[in-house]
């Protein structure tokens, strides 16, 4: 930071270092379970009052784009599919993600999430 900085930015800078701390040591003994299932176009979890169902629509952003729709909830969530900034093209596919958007469209009357993390708990509580 420097003597310009402003104390509202000092302030936001120091709240943003903490939070990556608290994350940091949160994730220190994280051991990721890798998928045993492929979704190669559609698969549903079954739960006691919901089935988010996992979908793959095509090639957006990357090649992973997956869309967690719930019936239940008519909720969206599509991570950076649905990308409010101007994405970066690095491992994107431009020419298909029109078409990938457009076949996710079909999901209509449901309220959309774009973004990256998501808080399950307001989803269930809808």
């Amino acid at each position: 930071m420097s003597k310009k900085t402003s104390e509202a930015e000092k302030g936001a800078m120091l709240e943003r270092i903490a939070q990556l701390e608290s994350f940091a040591s949160e994730m220190k003994d994280f051991e990721p379970t890798l998928p045993h299932d492929h979704v190669r176009k559609s698969y549903v979890i079954r739960e006691k009052d919901h089935a988010p169902h996992l979908q793959f629509h095509g090639l957006g952003h990357t090649a992973g784009d997956v869309v967690v729709f719930c019936p239940q909830k008519r909720v969206i969530v599509t991570g950076d599919l649905h990308n409010p900034r101007f994405p970066g093209f690095i491992d994107s596919y431009p020419q298909l993600w029109p078409k990938t958007i457009a076949t996710r469209s079909q999901l209509s009357n449901s309220t959309t999430f774009c973004r990256d993390m998501v808080d399950w708990n307001m989803i269930a509580a809808g």
